[in-house]
């Protein structure tokens, strides 16, 4: 069950990945739960995701949010559990988040890089 919901909040979608990409994420996402895994490591091991995308499924995350802006508004969402996307033009009006904080963080995200593997629906983060 939290496999599913997991994989629908982190977008798992075989119209958006490559079958292979996509099965590779699936099973990531999957054996995180089976075998109990920490919040904190599951998001830092997709945060911090090098490599091939069908050895090591969480890199596929980039793969779907390619842009720095999408990147940081999905991340936070999904695991910081709030929504930053008006401190984009402006500060956030009920958080202390503010726009420097929002362009800060995006930057980080900037940095990611990605290129074509050599096997079919691979991706190298």
């Amino acid at each position: 069950y939290w496999a599913y919901k997991w994989s629908d909040l982190l977008l798992v979608s075989s119209r958006k990945l490559p079958s292979r990409a996509m099965w590779s994420y699936y099973r990531w996402i999957r054996e995180s739960v089976a075998a109990n895994k920490p919040w904190d490591r599951f998001a830092r091991e997709i945060l911090t995701a090098t490599g091939s995308t069908l050895s090591n499924g969480a890199g596929n995350y980039f793969v779907l949010h390619k842009d720095p802006i999408d990147l940081t508004e999905t991340t936070t969402q999904a695991f910081l559990g709030m929504s930053l996307t008006c401190a984009r033009c402006h500060n956030h009006p009920l958080e202390k988040w503010t726009q420097n904080d929002y362009y800060s963080l995006a930057n980080l995200f900037a940095r990611v890089r990605m290129k074509a593997g050599d096997l079919p629906g691979e991706t190298l983060v």
